[in-house]
């Protein structure tokens, strides 16, 4: 651990991961500019070898992390974006659309449309299953982006993910609020959408809830297909005081963890053979005062062959219901 080398080139090794970017000395890496557009990495980097799991010691309650299986009647309800996925890595907009609405351009209005009603099914299929695990009723509020990924190489194209270290995706559960739910944000999200024509409908809903009624934030990840490559990995739970705020590519604000910090037995763990109609559920963001884990994620390369990887994530926020809090 005290010999770190300083790694510029993605790994040529199978299973190998990146488990950081951040340099021992960084403290807070969008302060000094981030990383640049064509960089994978910025400061020293470690890999470490991945192992494929089958996630039955995992549970969202104890470690913010469980896999989930949609039903039968769920996969034909979300079906629609299955066959959206198909089509995807589509043209870049270009320079002239923000970061954050590119996702949103590239669709049509008809597609708007069942990606919406997607993300409201989805955030009905977390309400139950959050239910179920805690056993008290809660108000889900999705981000209203539900996020392609596009990953690998086929006989034309080749899409790398520009930023492969282990993160999470906010720094507290503060950070979240204060990102998803600002409404000079908003207001600025929604006015950058009329131009590019997208129904301003598309906002967050979590604007009429307290910051103290957030009680839990919850990712699902899902690919669309056979996960030939690319997939998702995690590195259970380290110490939350460790982290640090890191701007990631994207201009996002997420956090991850210094080198040095990283225990030598660290665990990468990802499922093998994973495909559609299989999804993790996972904590996004850690809160010590609430007891609660966050987990670091991030995606890597497991074969040598040509493989495109396709997927949809959607990010939930999780409120004291209003109508039980009235109760109280």
């Amino acid at each position: 651990m005290n010999d770190i080398p300083n790694h510029t080139d993605p790994p040529k090794c199978i299973r190998m991961v990146v488990l950081t970017a951040l340099k021992d000395d960084v403290v807070e890496n969008y302060r000094i500019g981030g990383l640049g557009a064509g960089e994978l990495q910025v400061g020293a980097s470690r890999y470490a070898m991945a192992s494929s799991s089958d996630f039955t010691e995992f549970s969202f309650a104890s470690d913010g992390l469980e896999l989930y299986n949609f039903s039968e009647q769920e996969m034909i309800n979300l079906n629609s974006i299955k066959e959206i996925s198909k089509t995807l890595p589509r043209k870049d907009p270009g320079a002239h659309v923000p970061d954050y609405a590119k996702s949103f351009v590239q669709y049509t209005p008809e597609e708007h449309g069942i990606l919406q009603h997607s993300i409201d099914y989805l955030s009905m299929i977390v309400k139950e299953w959050y239910t179920k695990i805690f056993g008290f009723n809660v108000d889900v509020i999705p981000t209203r982006n539900i996020v392609p990924r596009v990953a690998g190489c086929d006989e034309t194209k080749c899409v790398i993910p520009g930023n492969p270290m282990m993160h999470l995706d906010y720094f507290s559960f503060s950070d979240a609020y204060d990102s998803q739910c600002n409404v000079e944000r908003q207001n600025k999200i929604n006015a950058d959408l009329a131009r590019f024509g997208i129904p301003n409908t598309i906002v967050n809903d979590c604007r009429n809830y307290n910051k103290e009624d957030l009680i839990d934030l919850v990712n699902i990840w899902f690919p669309t297909g056979p996960v030939h490559d690319w997939p998702l990995a995690f590195m259970p739970f380290i110490e939350e005081q460790k982290y640090k705020k890191v701007q990631i590519i994207g201009g996002s604000i997420a956090s991850s963890i210094p080198l040095r910090k990283i225990p030598a037995e660290a665990k990468i763990i990802y499922k093998n053979n994973m495909t559609w109609g299989d999804a993790y559920l996972f904590r996004s963001a850690s809160c010590p005062e609430q007891g609660k884990k966050g987990i670091l994620h991030g995606s890597f390369r497991i074969s040598n062959d040509d493989h495109i990887r396709r997927s949809f994530e959607c990010r939930f926020m999780i409120f004291k219901n209003k109508t039980t809090k009235a109760r109280l």
